[in-house]
């Protein structure tokens, strides 16, 4: 709860799963909430097979539509986009729920990685936390676990 006692309000997508994950906290400490569907995860058909592999291959064309899910490029600006509408250096610390394969686009971009790094997508765990200062940006703590959550399948 460490973490969560500076939060003075919350983002999350249009998606039910960012709205679930935040429930629990809500129910001990109310904090506003800020709905955004530039937050959304990618945006995909509903099921692929050998999803692993349809993530690395998207994070390795970022400016192309890999599978029909939208292209990285497209994802990450999005959700640059979103972060430009609600943030500003100096506001009130913000906690964004979001989804990982949005997370690590943004990731990659703060760290000037030129794709998105597919080893990390896979360590990233389903309830994860990272640091960034907005002055920068920069990418102040990497993914650690809030709460133990299984590993990715291979």
């Amino acid at each position: 709860m460490t973490f969560w006692g500076n939060v003075e309000r919350i983002l999350v997508s249009s998606q039910s799963k960012t709205h679930l994950t935040v429930a629990p906290l809500l129910t001990r400490r109310p904090i506003p909430i800020t709905v955004d569907n530039r937050f959304d995860e990618v945006q995909r058909p509903d099921w692929v097979e050998n999803y692993p592999a349809r993530v690395q291959a998207f994070f390795a064309a970022p400016h192309r539509a890999v599978g029909g899910w939208e292209p990285a490029a497209h994802a990450l600006q999005r959700f640059l986009d979103g972060l430009h509408a609600h943030l500003r250096p100096g506001a009130p610390t913000a906690a964004l729920v979001g989804h990982g394969l949005v997370l690590s686009l943004y990731r990659a971009y703060l760290l000037g990685l030129p794709t998105a790094d597919f080893a990390a997508w896979r360590q990233l765990g389903f309830a994860a936390v990272a640091e960034v200062e907005l002055d920068g940006p920069t990418w102040i703590a990497d993914f650690s676990a809030a709460v133990a959550s299984p590993p990715r399948s291979p």
